[in-house]
C-alpha cells in the first residue's frame, strides 16, 4: 500500500471506499479501489488490448497529474443549429 497521510486515508475511507449495505468494507486497500475503478473504466472499450487493460488504467489513476483540476478543460463546442 502506498504511504498516504492519515487524513488522506480517512477521506478515502469516508468518501471513496466501496462498502456493502451493511457497512462492511469491500475495498480493503486503496489499490483495491484503483483496480475496481480501472476495471470499470476499461470495460466499455470495444477492443481491449493488453496495453489498454486494467493495469494501464491503474497506472494512469495512480498518476495524479493525469487528472486535470475541475474546470480546467475547455467547454465543449456548441452546435449552431
Amino acid at each position: 500500500m502506498p504511504q498516504v497521510a492519515s487524513i488522506s486515508q480517512q477521506i478515502w475511507d469516508m468518501k471513496y471506499r466501496l462498502k456493502g449495505p451493511d457497512g462492511q468494507a469491500i475495498d480493503k486497500t486503496i489499490e483495491d479501489s484503483w483496480r475496481r475503478v480501472a476495471s470499470a473504466l476499461a470495460a466499455p472499450e470495444a477492443r481491449p488490448s493488453a496495453a489498454n487493460g486494467p493495469s494501464a488504467s491503474t497506472r494512469l489513476s495512480k498518476d495524479s497529474a493525469s487528472c486535470p483540476p475541475a474546470g480546467s478543460l475547455p467547454a465543449p463546442a456548441r452546435n449552431a443549429a
